[in-house]
């Protein structure tokens, strides 16, 4: 069975019914869902083993800082409690993991933070409480246009 991405980089896609493109586009979407939910569970397990693991070891905060625009953007970095990430502070839990976890929640409510102008901002995540907060600053260009009319006569 070819997938639907590959039905359009081959011939044999032009040579099918309407609702044989629409049956495959139907289970090409039902795959790709049914793996994106088999990867957000693997990642939330990672981060309850991780948040165990931060709390275990007194941490009340992990602050990771982002920036981008012109269609890129990524974290900056993460500090805990404050200082710098290091592996050697907290065992077992590796950055770039919380770091990807963290900014799903900016991904969710700030779509497209990156795009065009872009933004920048920390998402914070309060250990104890389990808890994340978001200072998001989106950038724009802006216009202020005026136009008068004035007498010469």
């Amino acid at each position: 069975m070819t997938t639907y991405r590959e039905d359009l980089m081959t011939a044999g896609w032009k040579s099918l019914t309407q609702p044989e493109r629409d049956e495959r586009l139907r289970r090409s979407r039902e795959e790709y869902h049914r793996r994106l939910v088999e990867q957000r569970a693997k990642e939330d397990a990672a981060f309850k083993l991780d948040l165990s693991v931060l709390r275990d070891a007194g941490v009340d905060d992990v602050t990771v800082e982002y920036s981008g625009g012109g269609d890129s953007g990524c974290y900056e970095g993460v500090t805990i409690d404050g200082e710098p990430f290091e592996e050697t502070v907290v065992k077992g839990v590796d950055e770039a993991r919380l770091a990807s976890y963290l900014m799903r929640f900016v991904d969710t409510e700030f779509a497209g933070w990156e795009i065009n102008d872009g933004g920048r901002g920390e998402v914070t995540l309060d250990v104890p409480e389990g808890k994340v907060t978001i200072n998001h600053t989106r950038y724009y260009t802006s216009e202020d246009c005026s136009e008068i009319e004035l007498s010469v006569v």
